[in-house]
């Protein structure tokens, strides 16, 4: 749960911005802040497959983000494996 924290942490400082702050912002910096941003969104899924699956191994995690991340159809061509189980819902990021 300390990575999906961080990820609401970090969206909420980023949401909370004045219009006039993010026009002042360099390009650059805006796009630390995305991958920020995405890199804990990533990291927040990958804790919710841990703590959903607590007996799977790292390279199951994997496979199992890769079906969320990449889809079924790209995963299954990439890592040659799918999932019956839909964690879709782990993708919100509400």
């Amino acid at each position: 749960m300390e990575r999906t924290k961080a990820y609401e942490e970090l969206k909420a400082k980023i949401a909370s911005q004045s219009i006039e702050e993010v026009r002042a912002t360099p390009v650059w910096k805006k796009f630390q802040q995305v991958g920020e941003l995405t890199h804990a969104w990533r990291e927040s899924i990958k804790e919710n497959l841990r703590l959903r699956y607590p007996q799977a191994d790292e390279d199951e995690i994997r496979k199992r983000f890769g079906v969320l991340w990449l889809g079924p159809d790209l995963a299954k061509e990439v890592y040659g494996w799918e999932v019956a189980e839909d964690d879709s819902d782990l993708m919100s990021r509400d």
